[in-house]
């Protein structure tokens, strides 16, 4: 989709000011930050990401994959969070960033939770259309969480000749979607979204966009997109909010 004239929330993290987070938020769901993060910490996990898909591949090609690991994970592009090596280093690593500790403290407080059942790469690309999310929001499933975020992080390029997110900035803050939802009524929601209104940034290794649970996104992937995108979700919610999600729970001060 060929982007318009609109101003969207895309940030020089060195510049950005994290009083302001939360408003953003608010009203238009979500916020890039341009080089929030190490570039060259990315590089050198990358590898790390890559080998922890080659043996996911593997063990669904040998047939022995097991089916809720197949239709939670594999077929949405994920591994499991278990497979991936050091993967509490990895969340250790970026959320100490300077920046970017800054903007979730602001948001949340002096702590936050790390929902460890919904922190874990994903990867889009050419060999998997299939595994292209649709329009969705991470409340559904989530759980009723009132205040949480989605730290997106591209560990390649997203966008371009590789697949991207597409958001829908200025979403209303509140359940559009479920999955008890039929298709047509999914597709009533998704043809609502004013076009001009739809966001789909080329982002580096180094950026992070951070979003909401109810900021309605999906898969950005185009025909001519024959690169590979890997990517790191990282999500995060309130102290309050504990009650209302059955993922086991890791606290972080910030």
């Amino acid at each position: 989709m060929t982007q318009t004239s609109q101003t969207f929330p895309d940030f020089a993290a060195d510049s950005f000011d994290p009083a302001t987070t939360s408003e953003k938020l608010e009203s238009l769901g979500v916020i890039l930050l341009r080089q929030a993060v190490s570039a060259e910490m990315i590089a050198d996990w990358l590898p790390i990401f890559e080998s922890s898909f080659a043996q996911f591949d593997a063990l669904h090609a040998s047939g022995k994959m097991d089916r809720p690991s197949y239709e939670n994970l594999y077929r949405y592009g994920h591994v499991h969070p278990l497979g991936v090596a050091g993967l509490q280093e990895w969340l250790n690593i970026m959320l100490s960033s300077p920046i970017l500790r800054q903007v979730l403290r602001a948001h949340f407080g002096e702590q936050a939770y790390l929902m460890l059942n919904n922190c874990a790469p994903r990867r889009q690309g050419p060999i998997h259309p299939e595994h292209a999310i649709p329009f969705h929001q991470d409340q559904e499933f989530m759980g009723p969480i009132k205040r949480a975020v989605n730290v997106w992080i591209p560990l390649t390029q997203a966008g371009g000749d590789y697949p991207g997110l597409e958001i829908w900035s200025g979403c209303p803050q509140k359940p559009l979607l479920s999955f008890a939802l039929p298709p047509y009524e999914r597709q009533s929601v998704s043809s609502q979204i004013p076009p001009e209104s739809l966001w789909n940034p080329i982002m580096m290794p180094g950026d992070v966009m951070i979003f909401t649970p109810y900021t309605i996104h999906r898969t950005w992937y185009e025909p001519n997109m024959f690169q590979t995108r890997y990517s790191s979700e990282i999500r995060l919610i309130s102290p309050a909010d504990t009650r209302n999600t059955r993922s086991a729970l890791i606290v972080r001060d910030l």
